[in-house]
């Protein structure tokens, strides 16, 4: 009898930590469609439309390039964690992060050297209206590498089973939110800004943002 009542107790653990988990995903995905709408307008207040648009095809660059830095680790990170967890060998999920933060290191300083030299600028001469991104290749860098690490730590927290810290970073859910909360300031004063200001705000905010997911 205590044995069942054991197994169901842990059972509605397990039951109440799924909804809380996927709430918080909910939810977190629910607030990056508004959010990125407020900042559409703000950008559209900030900028000028053609630096508007350079900043979506800066962040079409950027969403391509990070991706091809985590080379699907990040997901295999997911997996690979949780089923150490669940073995209880905590030598191989350190050895899993080692090697995730390494790949991450690794991938983000070739892309970040590709980016500002040659091919960065052969890049930018491809694109139509690409010019507009010359004088923010170096915070384009810095995104893709950021924007890669973030995605990292959001799959290791899903994988150690913090969904909610998970749901923050998803989506560069917090990114977002501490953009918007930087540009409301030159918004609110009136201010006009050029696209590698707002880049460099935008790497900014992601490193902090990184730093948020790996402390």
């Amino acid at each position: 009898m205590a044995t069942e009542r054991k197994k169901s107790m842990a059972d509605s653990a397990v039951i109440r930590k799924l909804v809380r988990g996927g709430g918080f995903a909910f939810l977190g995905k629910l607030a990056t469609y508004p959010l990125g709408l407020v900042l559409t307008m703000v950008f559209a207040r900030l900028l000028s439309t053609a630096d508007v648009g350079g900043y979506f095809l800066a962040m079409s660059l950027i969403m391509l390039a990070s991706g091809l830095v985590q080379a699907g680790f990040a997901t295999t990170m997911n997996k690979l964690i949780a089923r150490s967890l669940a073995e209880d060998n905590h030598v191989a999920v350190r050895q899993t992060i080692r090697f995730g933060a390494g790949a991450l290191v690794l991938g983000g300083a070739i892309a970040s050297l590709l980016i500002i030299n040659r091919p960065g600028d052969w890049l930018v001469a491809a694109l139509e209206d690409g010019v507009v991104l010359r004088d923010g290749m170096t915070w384009i860098a810095v995104l893709v590498s950021a924007f890669a690490g973030i995605n990292y730590c959001c799959e290791m927290l899903r994988g150690f089973h913090e969904l909610p810290s998970a749901a923050l970073l998803d989506q560069q859910l917090l990114q977002r939110l501490l953009l918007l909360i930087t540009l409301l300031f030159p918004r609110a004063f009136g201010l006009q800004m050029r696209l590698d200001d707002v880049l460099g705000i935008a790497a900014a905010t992601a490193v902090a943002t990184l730093l948020t997911g790996v402390v």
